[in-house]
């Protein structure tokens, strides 16, 4: 998604071309503007409160942050060395300094051991891309 403001001496604008045909053109432009930024502004909205987006905000600038790969409870598969497909069940998660711990169940097929590193990578938390993956390491 665009910006739509930049930052100038004077504060935030709207960002627009610097020329226009007529008046008329400007001013359609930035009333498109307009109402692509209030429609934003009301997606922001509904989607968080203000207060949780600005704690958000500040714990990402304070490192405090973490984002993880999945959750407990979810589903992954695994394509594994030995050409199938693994389905493991979610069932822990431990952060430390160093690393994240993801605790699996073993559901279907042959249990390996895999880190959290490997998810998007050998380990997908869809079928499909499973197999995809698993194509493609057989046609190479």
């Amino acid at each position: 998604m665009d910006r739509l403001t930049i930052k100038t001496p004077q504060g935030p604008a709207l960002k627009m071309d610097d020329t226009y045909p007529s008046k008329e053109a400007a001013r359609e432009d930035l009333m498109r503007l307009f109402y692509v930024a209030v429609a934003r502004l009301s997606a922001y909205e509904d989607a968080m409160p203000l207060e949780r987006a600005q704690e958000l905000a500040q714990a990402e600038k304070d490192g405090r942050l973490v984002v993880l790969p999945c959750k407990v409870g979810d589903v992954v598969y695994e394509a594994n060395k030995r050409g199938f497909i693994s389905t493991y069940k979610v069932i822990s998660i431990h952060l430390s300094a160093c690393s994240v711990l993801i605790g699996w169940e073993l559901i279907d097929g042959i249990y390996s051991n895999f880190e959290a590193s490997a998810l998007g990578k050998t380990v997908f938390l869809t079928y499909e891309e499973a197999e995809a993956a698993l194509k493609k390491r057989e046609a190479d």
